[in-house]
């Protein structure tokens, strides 16, 4: 349906559900795999990325309190959300994977032993995550960073070696 004929700005509310559903639909027929990035799911343009749209959402989180806490919060939040609910959308997926971390660095496992596991333990325990989308857990896929380019202009690709970490990662991630 050609949306753009017969749809004013005004009338967006009432086909904003119809809309997103045909983008759905669009997505389903041309693509194997859409991968959206959306911030926390809290706001609006969140929301829609995050309840209405995915079959799956990758959750990507830190190795700190707030960015743990706040994974717990939001997944809990998608995974049950009324609206899916309402809808009688598929069950949603949910992946959990530690991101923007140095895996090389000696604290990493204990980190992800002493936090990110329990939290990730605990929305196992709720049935928020199958672990049998993740048979490894949090160490399925892990995007790490290495700390040398975190500062400047300096690019992995540059460097064949961290490149080849880093594509190794997303391969595992995909």
């Amino acid at each position: 349906r050609d949306w753009s004929s017969d749809v004013c700005s005004s009338d967006l509310d009432e086909y904003g559900f119809e809309i997103i559903e045909y983008l759905k639909l669009q997505l389903k027929e041309t693509s194997d795999i859409a991968l959206i990035d959306a911030r926390a799911g809290q706001a609006d343009v969140g929301t829609t990325a995050t309840i209405q749209v995915p079959d799956a959402v990758i959750m990507f989180f830190t190795s700190n309190k707030q960015s743990i806490e706040g994974t717990e919060k939001v997944a809990s939040i998608i995974k049950s959300h009324q609206f899916r609910k309402k809808q009688d959308f598929s069950d949603l997926k949910i992946f959990l994977v530690p991101a923007r971390v140095f895996p090389e660095e000696d604290r990493f496992n204990k980190w992800l032993d002493d936090v990110a596991i329990p939290m990730y333990q605990r929305l196992v325990k709720k049935k928020i995550v199958d672990p049998r989308d993740q048979p490894k857990g949090l160490r399925e896929c892990i995007l790490g960073v290495d700390p040398r380019f975190t500062f400047g202009e300096s690019l992995p690709a540059n460097d064949q070696r961290i490149f080849s970490r880093l594509l190794d990662s997303y391969k595992d991630l995909a």
